[in-house]
């Protein structure tokens, strides 16, 4: 006897986006100064890359990172 099922797993993957902003407004970043760390299969792990980046620029007033999540990927079968 055999079975099928169709469980589908959901892949998530996290990514610690940023960089030096033109004005303190944060509306637009300076060309070339865009960094992406990742990516990061959970939540946690992106996290501790965002305080560990965000500890290393916090005397540059104009450095802004943050925590992005892709849309939910689910594995062809």
């Amino acid at each position: 006897m055999s079975y099928t099922t169709n469980v589908q797993v959901t892949v998530r993957r996290f990514w610690v986006v940023g960089g030096k902003y033109e004005t303190m407004a944060f509306d637009r970043l300076a060309e070339g100064t865009e960094c992406v760390y990742g990516p990061f299969v959970s939540e946690e792990d992106a996290q501790s890359m965002w305080r560990s980046v965000n500890e290393r620029t916090r005397c540059q007033a104009t450095l802004r990172f943050t925590i992005a999540e892709e849309p939910p990927l689910t594995p062809a079968g």
